[in-house]
């Protein structure tokens, strides 16, 4: 365990974010039938990621280490 040495592992596990590369294909039929199955039904976008990002990178998280954030709308929770 590298803890015992100050060194925190956590990682953040998104979902569907917006991007100029997958654009397109989420204004298509087969796009938004997986936007549908989204809890939220929204895809997400890149700021949606900065709250959790500050939280692992700051010292708010100092007892944090193993732990794995999903920031996914509750699609993890869905039947995609």
């Amino acid at each position: 365990m590298l803890a015992r040495y100050g060194i925190r592992v956590n990682a953040l596990a998104p979902g569907y974010i917006e991007t100029d590369l997958n654009r397109e294909f989420f204004v298509t039929e087969p796009g938004q039938k997986m936007i549908r199955r989204i809890p939220q039904r929204r895809l997400g976008q890149p700021d949606d990621l900065c709250g959790p990002l500050l939280l692992l990178a700051s010292e708010l998280s100092g007892y944090m280490t193993g732990s794995t954030l999903v920031v996914g709308g509750g699609h993890l929770q869905s039947s995609l």
